[in-house]
């Protein structure tokens, strides 16, 4: 059983939570808990301030130790998500190591090995991945034939 965030409920048909079970191998079935008021407004002692979508740290903040309340919103006027942030990694890859006129022969292989390295290691990452691929497909063709 799984619940969903506050966010996400209905708040004109007074939903205060909503699970989600699973029956059997193939079954998710919703539950819903709805406080039983014939209401046509927002019910503000039902819905206190929740915890909206936006973190409130960034990751680099969170591993340093630092720690703040979450970012609260008021579900009043229903939850509006905003616009969907980009991840951008962080990494320096081994294309960008600075090459120069007057770079060594050192640095070239310096270069040169660390972009094997790195196209190695994402060719491993590619074959685990089409291993995974394959067994999640095996699990679905047995799954479409129990039904």
């Amino acid at each position: 059983m799984a619940f969903m965030p506050k966010r996400a409920l209905s708040v004109l048909d007074c939903e205060i939570a909503r699970a989600y079970r699973v029956c059997g191998n193939s079954l998710v079935e919703p539950v819903s808990f709805r406080v039983p008021r014939k209401a046509e407004s927002f019910q503000s002692d039902l819905y206190p301030s929740t915890p909206g979508a936006e973190a409130a740290l960034s990751a680099e903040e969170y591993f340093s130790g630092k720690t703040v309340d979450p970012i609260l919103i008021s579900l009043e006027d229903g939850f509006q998500s905003g616009p969907k942030k980009e991840f951008t990694a962080q990494v320096q890859s081994a294309a960008e190591i600075p090459l120069t006129e007057e770079s060594t022969e050192q640095d070239f292989k310096k270069a040169f090995e660390s972009l094997r390295a790195e196209n190695e290691q994402l060719n491993s990452t590619i074959s685990q991945r089409d291993v995974k691929i394959r067994q999640l497909e095996i699990e679905i063709e047995q799954l479409s034939m129990k039904r």
